[in-house]
């Protein structure tokens, strides 16, 4: 295939197939990974491979971010002894992500090729992910790429004209005219009043169904790994939302994690449970007052659920 050919084939997929992948040509991919540029030709990147079921899963667990559960997950960590070793203090800053950026755009170029998919993420619970490929600390993760074959065909993303990215020599704003504006492009104030007041209206019915649901669920006893599985999900996904604006979301997720484990630790007993609960219950008031200390606690929260594995 055409290199041309093969950029305008190269997709995020987040869909895929039960049909493993060879050593062989996960062997390739890697391969191609490596031939990438690097600073001062430090390739300083490490690549982990994840094939075995279980891992992936786990690893799967512990990242919002994928999706589509893929037979193979690749992590691109930097080896920062090696970049301390070769005194490189810019590629600490910002040279090594930029290094692992060029090796996985190879790596999901090669699979293209292959006629693999591949999606790479950045939304997973880093403690979680060292703890479970075994990292030193000397590690640090730069991207998690899921792999495998394509599950039907993925739709053509749109892509901007190169009018509004293409610039020769110097900035100009690119002329837009009002027609050509969607709906999300429009003004705030220009948006019709109405339509705020009916998405409130959704938003306050769904909460008192949430709410009337979980009255009736909270009777009844769930499988007890579909459960544990939830369980790891929310509290994975509330450890990586603080850095967003809002902190409400991780505090209503994270407060969701806790009655779940509440529910467990009443069905099914279990020490783990109990010490998710108390470990919660003792940080999450913190989320307004004390952010650093919020966030250090669900970082504690996210790790301690992996002796739930």
């Amino acid at each position: 295939m055409e290199l041309t050919e093969v950029i305008k084939k190269r997709r995020s997929i987040r869909k895929f197939s039960d049909k493993p992948v060879s050593r062989e040509l996960l062997t390739e991919l890697i391969e191609a990974a490596a031939l990438a540029p690097t600073a001062s030709n430090l390739q300083a990147w490490r690549f982990f491979v994840a094939d075995d079921p279980t891992l992936v899963r786990e690893i799967d667990s512990f990242s919002p971010g994928l999706s589509g559960h893929p037979p193979v997950i690749i992590a691109i960590a930097s080896d920062l002894a090696e970049v301390e070793r070769r005194g490189s203090k810019n590629s600490l800053v910002y040279g090594l992500m930029m290094d692992a950026s060029m090796a996985a755009e190879n790596l999901m170029l090669k699979a293209a090729d292959l006629g693999l998919g591949t999606c790479a993420i950045k939304s997973y619970n880093d403690k979680a992910v060292h703890k479970l490929l075994n990292l030193p600390d000397t590690m640090r993760l730069e991207i998690l790429i899921s792999l495998g074959w394509p599950e039907g065909e993925p739709r053509t993303p749109r892509r901007k004209p190169m009018e509004d990215v293409l610039f020769w020599n110097a900035w100009e704003e690119p002329e837009k005219s009002t027609a050509d504006r969607t709906p999300e492009e429009e003004p705030a104030k220009a948006r019709k009043p109405e339509n705020d007041k009916k998405a409130v209206g959704n938003q306050a019915a769904a909460a008192r169904t949430g709410g009337a649901q979980a009255q009736q669920t909270e009777t009844l006893r769930f499988d007890k790994k579909e459960l544990q599985d939830l369980l790891i999900y929310m509290i994975t996904s509330a450890a990586g939302l603080p850095g967003e604006p809002h902190m409400y979301g991780p505090l209503r997720l994270i407060e969701s994690s806790r009655r779940l484990a509440g529910m467990l630790s009443a069905a099914y007993g279990g020490e783990v449970f109990g010490e998710l609960t108390a470990l919660i219950d003792a940080g999450k008031g913190r989320n307004m007052t004390d952010p650093e200390g919020f966030c250090e606690m669900l970082q504690e929260a996210a790790a301690k659920a992996t002796e739930l594995l």
